[in-house]
């Protein structure tokens, strides 16, 4: 008889990212996303939005390209819940959606945008996951599936930088995440009328990878991807700060 493989039920995922639209997620921790995948650990990728109000891109080419980053990171699982983009907002329905894919993965660890970014999207995705977090423990709230107690929350820089409480090493994801971002090629226009882009820089990943060169430089590393707590990080033990391969 065929064995079964485990089901999400049963075992969750170590990680499950949000993000507001399409690539935001593989441009900020793709190589964290990449390094938990590689681990064995099932890693999740949730979008808010198709980023169909961009310049560049459709909807249904940016899902398309979604895709494709997720197969080279390694992803267990990509969803998008279809808000609109460019109207992004805290609401009851966005709240419980979240939440209920929150309940759907089961994840330990939940990443999502930095509150106080500057693109809307970004900063009203992290409030929504934000409350969602909290939202999907609550067994009278009307969400589907079962409460879920995620064990942490936290945050990622988009379009600004902050400083970081935590580095992820993605030196050796970093390749990948590479690849992940380019296959976002509706988003790798050049300047012009319909692509603008600052003066001097052509590529959006130069100053991604500058920023990750930076994170990397805290912690001694090549690359690192910074995450934001919004409270202390707790620990079982000291091991966890001495490489245990269980740490993410």
């Amino acid at each position: 008889m065929k064995k079964k493989s485990p089901s999400v039920e049963v075992y969750g995922c170590s990680l499950l990212a949000f993000g507001a639209h399409p690539d935001d997620i593989d441009l900020s921790v793709g190589g964290t996303l990449c390094k938990t995948a590689r681990s064995g650990r099932r890693t999740v990728a949730v979008e808010l939005t198709g980023g169909e109000s961009g310049t560049r891109g459709t909807a249904v080419k940016r899902l398309a390209e979604s895709k494709k980053a997720a197969k080279i990171l390694g992803l267990a699982e990509r969803e998008n819940l279809g808000f609109p983009d460019a109207a992004l907002e805290v609401t009851i329905e966005a709240r419980r959606a979240a939440a209920a894919a929150i309940r759907r993965h089961r994840p330990e660890i939940v990443l999502a945008p930095y509150v106080q970014d500057l693109h809307p999207d970004h900063a009203a995705a992290g409030r929504i996951v934000r409350a969602a977090f909290f939202d999907a423990r609550l067994a009278k709230l009307g969400i589907e599936g079962d409460p879920w107690f995620a064990r942490l929350l936290l945050f990622y820089p988009c379009r600004q930088y902050f400083e970081p409480t935590v580095v992820v090493d993605v030196t050796r994801e970093y390749a990948m995440k590479k690849r992940a971002f380019s296959a976002h090629r509706s988003q790798m226009g050049g300047r012009g009328k319909k692509n603008f882009r600052p003066p001097g820089v052509t590529d959006p990943f130069v100053m991604i990878e500058a920023r990750d060169r930076h994170n990397g430089s805290l912690v001694g590393v090549e690359y690192g991807e910074g995450l934001i707590s919004p409270t202390p990080l707790p620990l079982s033990s000291l091991s966890l700060l001495c490489g245990d391969p269980q740490s993410l």
